[in-house]
């Protein structure tokens, strides 16, 4: 499973919306979080590790 696919199935897992995702994780456009969870935009690190702590996961999960 990629990241983004894993990021979508976490997501979906605590109930979290598209909107209040990006919002968690400091995007004001939610529209973002349709193309990283369909692989078209690379993450930064900082938002790698911002994605991890909002889905309560480790970054070696969200990567691997």
């Amino acid at each position: 499973m990629d990241t983004g696919a894993k990021i979508k199935q976490k997501r979906l897992e605590l109930g979290m919306s598209q909107r209040e995702f990006s919002q968690k994780v400091g995007y004001t456009d939610h529209s973002i979080v349709t193309r990283i969870e369909s692989g078209q935009v690379d993450l930064p690190l900082s938002k790698v590790k911002k994605i991890a702590e909002v889905l309560n996961v480790s970054i070696p999960w969200l990567l691997d």
